[in-house]
């Protein structure tokens, strides 16, 4: 997985108020425990904010972003899962040229991390970059770059190479419509279609 942008988002506030969260209830919990422990055994034993601010960051990053009110309030969906794709292939210089293909697509996310992974019978690709925006309650934006490694048993004129893609989710009926342009290398462009499977 990697990191990606959330545009209009709120993680500086977010880390702000971790911060406030995590220096309260080191001070709580060091008045409450460690001072009673301290003066009765003679030692000194304190737990730092930082411990507590990776705690709260774990916690809000892998879980409790998910709560639908929190999602709302982030401008943020979660895309995780599987999503099966129809892809068509066009090619440059290539009028007459049209392929459809099938795949599957599976998105890993955190709130701050993300990995798409797009499966066909030939290639896998893995994003390296990606972008997500909301634009309302209704439709996401995400944009990504990716790199695909054909298999050993895909057509002779496929390579390694990378590209770019945009998919529009609609979030209320689970499909999303996406755009993917290559590499000058491989010369391709296309559309996809994906439904939550």
């Amino acid at each position: 997985m990697h990191e990606y942008v959330i545009k209009n988002g709120l993680t500086k506030r977010i880390v702000f108020f971790l911060t406030i969260a995590a220096t309260s209830l080191s001070a709580i919990i060091n008045t409450l425990f460690f001072d009673t422990i301290n003066k009765t055994f003679g030692c000194f034993f304190a737990v730092s904010s930082w411990i507590i601010f990776v705690g709260l960051w774990f916690c809000f990053s892998k879980i409790i972003w998910k709560n639908k009110h929190i999602m709302k309030f982030l401008k943020l969906d979660n895309l995780s899962g599987k999503w099966l794709c129809e892809g068509t292939g066009f090619r440059y210089g290539e009028p007459n040229y049209k392929k459809n293909w099938n795949g599957a697509v599976t998105i890993s996310q955190t709130y701050d991390e993300i990995l798409i992974k797009l499966e066909t019978e030939k290639s896998v690709s893995y994003s390296t970059q990606a972008q997500l925006e909301k634009i309302d309650d209704k439709e996401l934006v995400l944009s990504y770059f990716y790199r695909n490694e054909p298999r050993s048993d895909s057509d002779q004129d496929m390579h390694k190479h990378y590209g770019s893609c945009r998919m529009f989710f609609d979030i209320e009926h689970g499909t999303a419509k996406a755009d993917y342009f290559t590499d000058r290398d491989r010369g391709s462009f296309g559309s996809m279609l994906l439904t939550k499977g």
